[in-house]
């Protein structure tokens, strides 16, 4: 089973001035041995794919990819495309971009160039970029390049919430938001909260979120903290005392080194908008 949906003219960038559009948008299902191959001159788009059966071989380069269910992967324009299904039935959902800045969009997401774990294919998302395509009005190509950044996101969310590390991760985010506000609250007592020891906690929080667990913790306190400065007429200390952090002092320096100027200058900054 084959669909594809694309412009009247693929290769025909639309009147509407944008940065990239969505070119196509389709699925494939392939039987066991089923090969394809483009030359790299043909192809000069980005195309996404996510699987959602079975296992497939995606060449990049001199590099060879097997694409399984739940996992992402992309070429850029210029590459060659050579796809061979490893499996009885190898099914995944695709879309293409073009544009001045469809290579630059992608890669600027900085995942790798290699399949990876992605979680659920949103497949309602790729189905509303069907519909969409069809409809190829200055709205629908508008509206395509949000769906296309949305599903773009979600490939770099790892939805593993029923994983062990999942379960950690979100049990943490839980815990600080919870407890944010108390001074008392800091990663060893989360992670003995949490039975796990810190160092194990740092690494998997690291592999999710991009940040440790103590950055997580003070950027939550510092986005609380600038909301209140922005929003209430609290004192100073008392907001420094609401987010966890009551000593005036630290807390002053604190939203310096991130707004660059002091507590009270940024909010008579804000009066000024």
């Amino acid at each position: 089973m084959r669909r594809v949906i694309s412009r009247t003219d693929p290769n025909k960038l639309p009147p509407l001035p944008l940065p990239l559009y969505v070119r196509s948008v389709g699925y494939n299902e392939a039987d066991n041995d089923w090969t394809e191959f483009f030359p790299a001159e043909t192809k000069k788009f980005v195309q996404i794919f996510w699987g959602v059966k079975g296992e497939g071989e995606i060449r990049i380069g001199n590099s060879t990819h097997v694409l399984h269910r739940n996992e992402f992967i992309y070429h850029l324009p210029g590459e060659d495309h050579f796809h061979t299904s490893l499996s009885h039935v190898w099914a995944y959902h695709w879309f293409t971009l073009d544009g001045p800045m469809a290579a630059a969009f992608m890669q600027g997401y900085g995942y790798p160039r290699e399949a990876m774990q992605a979680g659920t294919c949103p497949v309602d998302l790729f189905l509303q970029l069907e519909t969409l395509m069809r409809e190829m009005s200055p709205y629908s190509q508008r509206k395509m390049l949000s769906i296309a950044a949305d599903i773009l996101a979600l490939a770099g969310s790892r939805d593993d919430s029923n994983t062990s590390c999942g379960q950690i991760v979100s049990r943490f985010i839980n815990l600080v938001q919870e407890n944010y506000s108390n001074p008392t609250v800091n990663i060893n007592e989360l992670s003995d909260q949490l039975k796990i020891h810190r160092t194990t906690l740092t690494r998997l929080f690291k592999e999710r979120m991009l940040v440790s667990p103590g950055e997580y913790l003070m950027q939550l306190r510092l986005q609380r903290a600038l909301s209140l400065l922005r929003e209430t007429d609290y004192p100073v200390y008392e907001i420094g005392e609401m987010v966890g952090i009551p000593h005036r002092g630290y807390f002053c320096r604190l939203i310096r080194r991130t707004t660059g100027v002091s507590p009270k200058v940024y909010r008579e900054q804000l009066s000024m908008i």
